[in-house]
């Protein structure tokens, strides 16, 4: 049964992607409901974006100036704006999404599995995020077992999405000026913090948005239809049942599908969608299923 995240705060960094930030939220009350979220908007000036961040009156914070045509604007300020409110608030943990994401299960160990690893001096962040199996160089060479419900990241303290304490936050001044994911992560990490990765995610990113921050992606085949296209498919109670099994890195591939009939594997990857493209992570990911059936893996 879905239940609210108590003393947890949902962090949306929005811009320009109304459609999936009604998704975002509408997959919120479906797995979380109750739970409380709050909007920061990197000035968003699409009409239907917005159209709903007006409609959502208080629980949206809009960032202190606009911020050009950077690849992530505001969004580092902003992050460092909910924090600090979260902090406010008397919040215990802060939820970082953004917008293009989508919650696909609800997870009812995340309370104590958080309890557990921020109990652990070193731990800073816990990624919930389902990863991609083709993306091999993000997943198994930069991942390490550590903990029985995580896999610890090599390089990364923090990153974009995941829950962070927000005691542990403010004690360690924790920011994010360094400009970029990658700069961020790896300045935390360096400082002794860690960045875990959950082997029984809750999220993932959805495929193929059009609009990628500050700049519209470029199509050169038309597949959408409807927004339902670009949306992916909540766990089955089988596929939930396998999760709960699961020891090691979650892929989102081999747990649900995209909503769109062609588009067989809900991949979010790289910034300019072609058909050659698609057809290149499709074959990826197939030869990665033949590799499994034929090669034994390694052991640790």
């Amino acid at each position: 049964m879905s239940q609210a995240l108590n003393g947890v705060l949902i962090c949306i960094f929005s811009y320009n992607r109304g459609h999936y930030l009604a998704n975002l939220l509408q997959s919120i009350e479906q797995f979380y409901p109750g739970t409380d979220w709050h909007v920061w908007d990197d000035h968003s000036t699409a009409p239907a974006t917005v159209a709903l961040l007006q409609s959502l009156g208080d629980q949206v914070t809009y960032a202190e100036a606009p911020t050009g045509a950077g690849k992530h604007g505001g969004l580092y300020r902003n992050m460092e704006a909910a924090l600090t409110y979260a902090a406010g608030k008397g919040y215990r943990y802060v939820y970082f999404v953004q917008d293009d994401m989508q919650f696909v299960r609800n997870n009812p160990l995340l309370p104590e599995q958080c309890t557990r690893l921020f109990a652990q001096p070193k731990v800073l962040m816990v990624n919930t995020c389902f990863l991609a199996r083709i993306a091999f160089y993000m997943a198994e060479k930069t991942v390490l077992p550590q903990y029985p419900e995580a896999h610890l990241h090599r390089d990364f303290g923090v990153a974009d999405t995941g829950l962070i304490d927000v005691a542990k936050a403010m004690k360690a001044g924790l920011n994010f000026d360094k400009g970029s994911e990658r700069a961020n992560g790896e300045y935390w990490q360096a400082r002794g913090y860690q960045l875990v990765v959950l082997h029984q995610p809750d999220l993932c990113w959805v495929p193929w948005p059009e609009v990628y921050r500050h700049r519209a992606r470029q199509w050169s085949w038309q597949l959408r239809t409807t927004v339902r296209s670009l949306l992916v498919k909540p766990l089955t109670p089988k596929a939930e049942a396998r999760l709960a099994a699961n020891s090691s890195i979650a892929y989102l591939e081999d747990y649900t599908s995209a909503a769109h009939p062609f588009m067989i594997k809900p991949y979010w990857y790289q910034d300019f969608v072609s058909a050659k493209a698609m057809v290149s992570v499709y074959c990826k990911y197939y030869m990665h299923r033949l590799r499994r059936l034929f090669v034994k893996p390694r052991m640790a």
